[in-house]
């Protein structure tokens, strides 16, 4: 029964990140050094998989329109940008693809840990809360010039 829960906590926790501008995916690693399922490491890394699915459902159909080049209701310049779309994220995935089957075991290793993910939860936060600040005032300096012309 506790792990039920453990699993309900780690679906909310996926399911509030997923829309929020962090890692889902590293806050399910940070969460889940704290509840700890206990199951073997097979299923833990398939549940953190499969988990995120529910997302990627949620997000292809609330998109579907805007990701499907084939919907009548777009023009063809619309169609044509939509593909134009796939072939650029197909292109960029396929790096990513070959370097993750060659070298997946030293990935793993490596940063799907709670130390390397707090890390870079951190920095990356730092870094947002940074450019968010500057770029707060270039924004303030653009609308004030606009009013003065």
């Amino acid at each position: 029964m506790l792990d039920i829960l453990k699993a309900i906590i780690l679906g909310v926790v996926q399911g509030i990140t997923e829309w929020l501008p962090v890692s889902s995916t590293g806050h399910m690693i940070l969460v889940d050094e704290f509840l700890k399922l206990n199951m073997r490491p097979e299923f833990i890394s398939t549940f953190l998989v499969v988990i995120q699915f529910g997302s990627i459902l949620a997000v292809l159909t609330i998109f579907f329109k805007k990701l499907n080049p084939f919907d009548s209701s777009k023009s063809r310049i619309q169609q044509r940008e939509t593909i134009d779309l796939w072939i650029k994220v197909i292109i960029a995935v396929i790096p990513s693809g070959i370097i993750g089957i060659l070298y997946e075991d030293k990935i793993d290793e490596l940063f799907f840990n709670s130390t390397t993910v707090a890390i870079a939860l951190i920095v990356y936060g730092i870094i947002m809360i940074v450019l968010e600040s500057r770029n707060k005032n270039l924004k303030l300096m653009i609308f004030h010039n606009l009013h003065i012309s």
